[in-house]
């Protein structure tokens, strides 16, 4: 199993394992100050420091148009949460107009949030699975279906997002990904118990992460893309179903593959 040498190097920060998603009580605001909200020097301090590397407003970017961002925005709301409050990958720039609009009509409605698990311990070996690893862009879904037979099972999680909340791929929210990250977890365990053969398509973002995945489902064979970090970026600038946030997102993911 050869892994592909990547040269590309764009700064980002390290991801991590998505969390199952916890409820805290409304009332954590009551009686508090910013400071012990969390909101203190620390906390302005690193968003100085995220808004230089974040400069524009996501939201905005979605809709292809360009604003300076002025806040730091918790993606799931944290509710006083110091994991979820900390967690990097819950943080994206947003402008004054979206943040006190757009964000606060999610807010709203999200505290029936679903909890989902990406990584579950509970899995087990899928002797007939082949799992395919690369970056965003390098072409992983199109070698499965070149390579997946009409009984395979195919498990890609953003055709399993697009499906589950009815939109274009690429265009799935935060509920959709829960759904659909619950309902291949759910399609994994079935796939152990049947001795089904099929796909699971992953981005594996480091070595240790993909170890985790052989290492728990043990499967008949791993395929590792051997795309250039170069030709993935030029994949995802020039796909027009791609909205500029999530282009930059991916990016920035690309930067992130390790060997």
């Amino acid at each position: 199993m050869k892994l592909p040498r990547l040269q590309t190097k764009l700064q980002a920060m390290t991801p991590k394992a998505p969390k199952s998603i916890k409820q805290v009580s409304d009332s954590w605001r009551d009686s508090k100050t910013t400071a012990e909200r969390g909101y203190g020097y620390k906390w302005q301090k690193y968003r100085l420091s995220f808004l230089q590397r974040n400069p524009l407003c996501v939201y905005c970017l979605e809709q292809d148009r360009v604003t300076e961002a002025k806040v730091v925005d918790h993606i799931e709301p944290h509710r006083g949460d110091q994991d979820l409050f900390w967690n990097t990958d819950n943080h994206q720039s947003l402008c004054m107009s979206c943040h006190s609009s757009i964000k606060q009509r999610e807010e709203a409605g999200s505290k029936n949030s679903t909890a989902y698990v990406f990584m579950p311990d509970w899995l087990g070996p899928i002797p007939r699975l082949t799992i395919v690893f690369g970056c965003a862009g390098s072409g992983k879904s199109t070698w499965v279906k070149e390579h997946a037979k009409p009984n395979d099972v195919v498990l890609d999680l953003d055709e399993m997002i697009a499906d589950i909340g009815g939109k274009p791929i690429y265009k799935g929210n935060k509920q959709d990904f829960a759904l659909a990250v619950r309902k291949r977890n759910s399609l994994l365990l079935q796939m152990s118990k049947h001795n089904q053969s099929g796909y699971l398509i992953l981005t594996g973002s480091t070595p240790a992460q993909r170890r985790w995945w052989v290492s728990k489902l043990q499967p008949s064979s791993v395929h590792i893309m051997e795309t250039s970090k170069e030709e993935c970026i030029e994949r995802i600038m020039s796909d027009e179903r791609r909205t500029m946030s999530v282009k930059q997102k991916q990016i920035q993911s690309v930067g992130k593959w390790e060997i």
